[in-house]
């Protein structure tokens, strides 16, 4: 099921409502539309009553069916799903190039195939009978059923090849909204059942362009009604992202609540007419922000999410019944995965009453039983103790099974956090995070480090390597570039390592370990403190420089430091005791006989002093000005300077 996007999108995009994609959907960011699909005025078309309640709503007029699905390059519902916000759950790697599973490699064709959510490119035209998709992915869910989704866009399919490629069932799409059919609907439907296939029809929805009811009307009389044979599927409901743009935002303007009015009234006429429910194709990201309601979760779903392993699940619903995983193959269109056997399959065809995840809903029980004898036997990859399980093909599993002694037994089941991070707990202690952008790396459970990250999982976003003892502290990094470094006497704290004080303290030895995180002292300074009385300030336009912290330097530059600026040197040792250099010139000269003083660094009495400070010893007062003359004390003597005689 696709969406229309412009037809300046790349020929790599995916054609509309394709769907095979059918199940496919699209970018919310539709920036030009064919004339045709813009016969409504987009003005008028987009306008919506957000305060009308569902029976109040108008419509606007249909699109141009005769560009239906022709000659626009469109984006599959997963993909949208990959490229968007966190999807995938433990494991997932983006498949642009390389299938994967937990890290695992199945290397991919480097030919572009043509599934059913990519459209020909120019002048290509799709080769009739196709049953496997051109450079199709070498990655496939295993312990369950494989199946395809089809639309005119694969025009006649060969499916005894697809059949034998190992698709047992197929969706075909059958309409849209309540101006378009498949012209290649027969030969789609009809071929996919006597290829020995259990397949079922879907409906491309256009809430904008009449009711629920009238589509499911719609539906129901041009392919989409239910036989109780076991070989049809119950109706597919296709509501996903707006792809016109005359129709407005990705939500088609409507509000979740109308949308939501919408969908009940396509399920509740589709139920009275056929004498089931059908099942719901979404996108989780459409789905959260468009609808978000959670009471269609007793329907079976069928959901987008092109990756190797599913991800976040939509409101209502506790899994998928069908998953989407990609549009690149095995098979023409896009490729689904069933989680049960073939039986399984059959008995939700077959039953009427079948639910989300329930599909025998105690029909049959001798089916059932036997169904989940063959789906023990195929779920060997899941790993069972007393204290929880893990399905070793994810990428905790997989980082989890490589050292099972190293992190114990599985504490309950995997589990997703914040921002695309997903985490599983075991008995010694450790647990393991994932993100698809990093992989997996583990923290001691509750220990500082954990509960560092776990305090603000938004702004870490994941971690990139695991917990390690770096120098005098235990510590990790961030997939921000930031990394917390842990001791037993000052707990845990935050270093910027892609950060300049990070690099000095690391050219340093790392020597003494972080007391505070870093401190914005305001006008560009920033500031961190750590054992061994070492202060680290930085600025833009100084870099880094070293104090003593808690010294009287460090005391006077809190003091002065806006007039003052960075340091521009590090506190360094002098013959009489030490000194420090700031932005604004002003240097502070000290020694343990007489305490800290300040000079112009940039003055004669200064320079005069560095050259013979052995002559005057260490400062005793500040310079300071008094009738035309500059003058600075020191232990043995006094340096004055005024414009007429200079240094005296």
């Amino acid at each position: 099921m696709k969406k229309l996007q412009t037809a300046a999108r790349s020929a790599a995009a995916r054609s509309i409502m394709a769907s095979a994609g059918a199940l496919s959907l699209v970018a919310a960011s539709l920036t030009s539309v064919p004339a045709a699909f813009a016969a409504p005025s987009a003005s008028a078309a987009a306008e919506v009553n957000l305060g009308a309640s569902y029976e109040e709503l108008s419509y606007a007029p249909a699109p141009d069916a005769s560009l239906v699905e022709r000659s626009n390059p469109a984006m599959g519902a997963g993909e949208r799903e990959r490229l968007g916000t966190a999807n995938a759950r433990t494991g997932a790697i983006s498949p642009a190039s390389t299938a994967t599973l937990s890290g695992i490699s199945a290397t991919q064709s480097s030919a572009q195939g043509l599934g059913a959510g990519r459209a020909p490119a120019a002048g290509q035209a799709l080769a009739p009978g196709q049953a496997l998709a051109q450079g199709r992915s070498a990655w496939t869910p295993s312990g369950g059923t494989l199946g395809m989704d089809v639309s005119s866009h694969q025009q006649n399919v060969d499916w005894a090849s697809a059949y034998a490629a190992g698709s047992r069932f197929a969706y075909v799409k059958a309409t849209e909204g309540g101006y378009y059919t498949n012209p290649y609907f027969g030969q789609q439907y009809n071929g996919s059942a006597e290829s020995g296939m259990v397949r079922g029809a879907y409906h491309f929805a256009n809430p904008r362009t009449s009711s629920g009811a009238d589509q499911a009307r719609y539906f129901v009389q041009n392919g989409g009604a239910w036989t109780a044979d076991g070989k049809t599927l119950p109706g597919l409901l296709d509501i996903e992202f707006n792809p016109y743009p005359a129709y407005g935002n990705t939500c088609y303007n409507m509000t979740p609540a109308q949308l939501t009015a919408w969908t009940r009234d396509f399920v509740d006429t589709y139920r009275s007419l056929t004498g089931r429910a059908p099942m719901v194709y979404t996108a989780t990201s459409w789905w959260s922000h468009c609808v978000g309601s959670p009471q269609f979760g007793a329907l079976p779903l069928h959901l987008a999410s092109y990756s190797t392993v599913v991800g976040a699940i939509p409101a209502g619903w506790s899994g998928y019944d069908i998953w989407q995983f990609t549009d690149s193959g095995p098979f023409v269109g896009d490729s689904n995965f069933f989680p049960g056997t073939v039986n399984d399959l059959k008995v939700l065809a077959k039953n009427p009453n079948a639910v989300h995840r329930n599909w025998s809903n105690g029909q049959d029980r001798a089916a059932e039983d036997r169904s989940a004898e063959d789906r023990a036997v195929q779920d060997s990859n899941v790993v069972t103790t007393a204290t929880g399980s893990i399905d070793i093909r994810t990428g905790i599993g997989n980082f989890w099974n490589k050292n099972r002694s190293f992190y114990g037994n599985p504490i309950g089941t995997e589990y997703t956090l914040t921002n695309g991070v997903y985490a599983q707990k075991f008995t010694n202690g450790k647990t393991i995070y994932w993100t698809n952008s990093h992989g997996s790396h583990w923290l001691v459970t509750n220990g500082g480090l954990d509960q560092k990250f776990r305090s603000d999982i938004a702004r870490f976003r994941g971690l990139t390597t695991n917990e390690e003892t770096r120098s005098d502290t235990i510590a990790v990094s961030f997939a921000n570039g930031e990394g917390a470094y842990w001791s037993n006497a000052y707990g845990t704290h935050i270093i910027n390592e892609r950060g300049s004080i990070y690099a000095t303290w690391r050219a340093a030895g790392m020597r003494g370990v972080p007391t505070t995180d870093e401190q914005n002292l305001g006008n560009g300074l920033i500031k961190q403190e750590f054992t061994g009385s070492t202060t680290y300030v930085w600025s833009a336009q100084t870099g880094t420089h070293r104090m003593h912290t808690g010294g009287a330097f460090y005391h006077r530059f809190l003091q002065h430091r806006g007039a003052w600026g960075a340091p521009v040197t590090d506190e360094t040792v002098t013959s009489t005791g030490a000194q420090i250099q700031f932005a604004s010139g002003k240097v502070l000269l000290w020694s343990d006989a007489y305490g800290a003083y300040e000079t112009n660094g940039n003055g004669a009495i200064f320079k005069h002093w560095e050259k013979n400070s052995a002559r005057y010893g260490a400062a005793r007062g500040d310079e300071s000005y008094v009738n035309g003359v500059y003058y600075m004390d020191f232990e043995r003597g006094t340096i004055r300077w005024t414009a007429q005689r200079g240094i005296y």
